[in-house]
């Protein structure tokens, strides 16, 4: 391509060029090239895309293939249970907080860190931990809420 520049000058009429005339000259019709290469390359990108979108949209099946995955996406995000069921969680919530605080008393004196980690559930539990955690520091030895503290601390 360099001599191409030269021979594209020569046939102007102009006998000496400098150099750097000619690389500019080199740079400016790689430039081009370059161009014409994207602009090429980025409309047939866009052909491609076109003719898929046709084409996916055009299966007989897409309209049922859309519906599906959207009635799956509605029922993955609406996951709330119904009014019946949150009372019954609801209850099972209390029975289990209930069992917790009952095996942390009794397992006080023979296993106080079973103990401890029960109360920690129980605190855990809780929709007002710190209102449990003072009622267990009344009820519980010292070095069974010492450990249940950092039980709660290494959640």
């Amino acid at each position: 391509t360099h001599t191409h520049a030269h021979a594209q000058l020569h046939r102007m009429k102009i006998s000496w060029v400098p150099p750097v005339l000619t690389v500019v000259t080199c740079s400016l019709m790689s430039l081009a090239t370059w161009q014409n290469a994207l602009l090429a390359g980025g409309s047939a990108f866009l052909l491609y895309c076109l003719w898929f979108d046709h084409k996916r949209r055009s299966d007989p099946d897409y309209k049922t293939k859309v519906m599906q995955r959207r009635r799956a996406q509605r029922q993955t995000t609406s996951n709330a249970p119904a009014a019946g069921e949150a009372e019954v969680s609801q209850e099972q919530m209390q029975q289990l907080f209930i069992r917790e605080i009952q095996l942390g008393q009794e397992l006080m004196e023979s296993d106080p860190e079973t103990s401890a980690k029960h109360f920690a559930n129980a605190v855990r539990m809780h929709s007002d931990p710190m209102q449990i955690a003072g009622m267990i520091r009344a009820n519980a030895t010292p070095d069974v809420f010492a450990l249940m503290l950092r039980e709660l601390q290494g959640q």
